[in-house]
């Protein structure tokens, strides 16, 4: 008689439950100083809303945010799979007054002019509405006019600090305080000075909050509280060196959460390398830094583009072309430095005569214990 293999080995069979909790999207996350989004806020766009406009619509149709979301969106795996989301946070390096920005829809001085006397109510972190006006703006002579104006208006009603400027095809209107500031009608009709001024939400006018200064962690740390639904981000037009290795330790404390991407210029690279090599999740990439083209987000859209509930999903981040890229390396001697060093790039090289420009090498910063590689960092 043998010994049984139950002393061994037990095996319980049986069928789990489906997910209780849904997956995150790793989707990629910008951080950006833009004006047009505040702290405690987080703006998600789905492809169907990039195509849309709805970026253009928020950020300005050229602006830094809607071009690194057409990079982003461009990308297609070969497997065919897209992002299908992007996010923004704020970076606030200094402080701002809550902030109401009109919509931009065109309005000729004779309409305001003709406007008769009008009013409006102003809430300011959600306090007493206070009534601002009548303002007579049939004289006024121009629309940084009727904006100086409304200023005038807003101070004589008490609220101190405030300023109106019209600026960018818009009026906006900002007071010193760190809460929400809401425009809104107080009659209908031709005396309605907050719609006559595109202020009101639902002419498309927006708010943004009002908050002190916050370092580029506390950034991160306050958008990642708020939802963690993103898998790399990045800061819209970098960081000192010294803030981005403050960032990239915050970043190594998440446990392989999130990856962080840096684009330096080669004059930058060796020693922000140096600065990151032992920062686990931060992955460097050369970039011309010229505001048309962005090499670091090649590696976040492949993130994004990964369907992890597909077999065999997982994805190579080495050899993938994205649009609009150039080369940022174009021989072995440079190639093995930055190689050496951690530092991925745009490369080019060739086969059978014919040119071939790929992301290289996928690698990414800090110790010998963190993983290196992109696409092993991305599936733990």
């Amino acid at each position: 008689m043998s010994i049984p293999i139950t002393r061994y080995v037990a095996i319980s069979s049986g069928q789990a439950a489906g997910a209780a909790v849904r997956a995150r999207d790793l989707i990629l996350r910008i951080f950006t100083a833009s004006p047009f989004i505040g702290p405690g806020e987080v703006l998600e766009f789905d492809r169907g809303a990039f195509d849309a406009g709805a970026i253009g619509a928020r950020f300005g149709a050229s602006a830094v945010e809607q071009r690194m979301a057409a990079q982003y969106f461009g990308y297609v795996s070969p497997r065919n799979t897209v992002p299908t989301r992007i996010s923004f946070a704020s970076y606030r390096a200094a402080q701002q007054g809550a902030t109401v920005y009109g919509n931009t829809d065109y309005r000729a001085l004779s309409t305001i002019q003709g406007a008769n006397a009008g009013a409006m109510a102003v809430t300011v972190a959600g306090a007493a509405p206070v009534t601002v006006g009548p303002v007579d703006l049939s004289k006024v002579l121009s629309l940084a006019a009727t904006a100086d104006a409304v200023e005038a208006a807003m101070v004589t009603a008490g609220i101190v600090g405030a300023t109106v400027d019209y600026v960018g095809g818009r009026f906006v209107v900002q007071v010193p305080d760190f809460g929400d500031l809401a425009i809104t009608s107080t009659v209908s009709g031709k005396n309605d000075l907050a719609t006559l001024l595109g202020l009101t939400e639902a002419q498309g006018a927006f708010s943004v909050r009002g908050s002190a200064a916050m370092t580029p962690v506390e950034c991160v740390q306050s958008s990642a509280n708020l939802t963690d639904n993103f898998g790399s981000f990045v800061f819209a037009g970098g960081l000192s060196e010294l803030l981005t290795a403050q960032v990239a330790a915050w970043n190594k404390a998440q446990n392989v959460k999130y990856q962080y991407h840096v684009g330096v210029t080669k004059a930058q690279a060796e020693t922000m390398a140096a600065a990151l090599s032992s920062y686990g999740g931060c992955g460097v990439t050369l970039s011309p830094n010229d505001g048309t083209q962005w090499p670091e987000l090649l590696p976040c859209a492949i993130l994004a583009s990964t369907d992890y509930s597909q077999r065999a999903a997982t994805q190579n981040f080495m050899f993938r072309q994205g649009p609009g890229l150039t080369a940022q390396v174009r021989d072995s001697v440079e190639a093995d430095k930055w190689d050496a060093l951690r530092v991925n790039y745009y490369g080019d090289t060739s086969s059978a005569g014919q040119r071939i420009m790929f992301y290289q090498r996928g690698t990414l910063q800090g110790t010998p214990s963190d993983p290196s590689d992109m696409s092993t960092y991305a599936n733990e």
